[in-house]
């Protein structure tokens, strides 16, 4: 027996030590991976929501010439017909003479208010997940101006929806970003 060799009890803790923090170090990895994955698509879905329904409202917002608002908005087009948005459960809904679609999904809240010739809309979304992603967003659209018939006036108003770090609230304006030129100078 004597030219038999082994492990010694100390070869062999030292042996399990380092495996377990080589496996605890890509278990955490793994972990990281999934979870940083899970909140970036979460925080796609909210701001995906928010772009879809300022673009419905903008479009239709634009063809409207009149408006109510409150916790559900109505739009009223220039040939009578109307087009409503109304929070119901966490799905905005638009509804028009024809048709209901749903707009947007996970929302949580949404408000209208309209003033003059501007509807704003104040909404949040917040996708269900594990993590919390929460975007908010602000958006202001100007109705159709009114026709007035007795001018010849071919003056036009703006309209669209305002520019601004809406739902980013994180957003850097474009002067406060670093130079990455490398010496080529800075398009604007």
């Amino acid at each position: 027996m004597k030219g038999q060799q082994g492990f010694t009890l100390v070869e062999l803790l030292v042996v399990i030590s380092i495996t377990g923090l080589i496996g605890s170090f890509l278990g955490s990895a793994v972990f990281q991976m999934f979870t940083v994955t899970e909140y970036g698509n979460s925080k796609m879905t909210a701001i995906h929501d928010l772009q879809n329904t300022a673009d419905w409202l903008n479009h239709d917002g634009q063809m409207a010439s009149t408006a109510t608002g409150g916790s559900q908005l109505v739009l009223t087009l220039p040939d009578d017909s109307t087009i409503s948005y109304e929070l119901i459960g966490t799905e905005l809904r638009r509804s028009d003479d024809d048709s209901q679609i749903t707009v947007a999904w996970n929302i949580t809240s949404a408000s209208f208010t309209v003033s003059d010739h501007t509807v704003t809309l104040d909404i949040i979304s917040a996708p269900v997940g594990r993590q919390d992603t929460i975007q908010q967003g602000t958006y202001q659209v100007y109705l159709r101006p009114e026709d007035d018939s007795d001018d010849s006036d071919d003056s036009t108003e703006t309209l669209g929806i305002t520019p601004g770090p809406v739902g980013m609230p994180d957003a850097t304006p474009a002067e406060d970003l670093p130079d990455t030129s490398h010496g080529r100078g800075r398009r604007n």
